[in-house]
């Protein structure tokens, strides 16, 4: 598992279980949230880099990085490797 695999079963866990209780105002904060992620992920994923394009290299590496700090809120999950703790 990678580490956008990873969060993407995250989020959908956190997004199942925030449905069930739609409506109330901390589920639809989780919902809008888990949405914001999985836009942040999209993106990372798109991430096509040519290593002679420095400024390409410079904007995976901090979608990258974006992706390792979001990930932190699930360090405590048998299945987080220690290699993704920026």
């Amino acid at each position: 598992m990678d580490l956008i695999e990873f969060m993407t079963a995250r989020l959908d866990e956190e997004e199942s279980a925030a449905k069930a209780h739609a409506g109330e105002p901390y589920a639809d904060r989780v919902i809008a949230t888990v949405a914001a992620h999985r836009r942040i992920l999209e993106r990372a994923a798109s991430e096509e880099v040519d290593d002679g394009d420095m400024c390409a290299v410079a904007a995976f590496d901090e979608a990258e990085h974006i992706v390792c700090l979001l990930a932190q809120l699930y360090a405590n999950h048998p299945e987080y490797r220690e290699e993704w703790r920026p």
